[in-house]
């Protein structure tokens, strides 16, 4: 066996790599909550001044942001699509006078709840007897979830590698009072 010792301490190549590939289980989840784990909320109202303005709020797990603009900036929503070879992903993306403004910063599955979003803003729109809107696309549970199962595995694989080295070197300490 190729394992290499330091008073005391043994370093099995096979527990060292399965402990980083846990370490990097355990990297990609936190990276999954930072990037994935969003609520955007848009909310719009006729009646507030000046002449009607939107919030667009964005709420990670780990900070928030605003954007307050003028309805009248407003032109209309659209589901933007990216085609890839595992399937297609979407987005809701506002047309403003200012240009293209993305309520996500990425593509994700599930183009209906999208759609049904970009439809209620441009109902909004389109009809000025309707005084508020409120979207909210919330993908935080699912991101949580995502991050938990690759944490968990990453976690445990950490565990038993760190575990396995200890038990070796327990074994190893009474082979050597025999």
């Amino acid at each position: 066996m190729n394992r290499r010792s330091f008073t005391g301490f043994t370093l099995d190549p096979d527990q060292l790599i399965l402990g980083g590939i846990g370490l990097l289980f355990v990297l990609v989840g936190i990276g999954l909550l930072f990037i994935f784990g969003t609520k955007v909320t848009l909310e719009c109202d006729r009646s507030r001044p000046p002449a009607g303005m939107c919030t667009l709020r964005t709420t990670s797990m780990f900070s928030s942001r605003e954007y307050d603009f003028a309805i009248a900036e407003l032109q209309r929503a659209v589901v933007d699509v990216s085609y890839g070879e595992d399937g297609d992903t979407y987005r809701v993306v506002l047309v403003t006078n200012s240009g293209n403004v993305a309520l996500t910063g990425y593509y994700s599955s599930g183009s209906s709840a999208k759609e049904k979003a970009a439809d209620q803003i441009n109902a909004f729109l389109k009809y000025d007897s309707q005084q508020t809107v409120f979207v909210s696309l919330d993908d935080r549970i699912f991101s949580s979830i995502m991050a938990g199962l690759f944490s968990g595995i990453g976690a445990l694989m950490l565990f038993f590698a760190v575990l396995k080295t200890i038990q070796f070197n327990q074994n190893r300490e009474v082979e050597a009072v025999d």
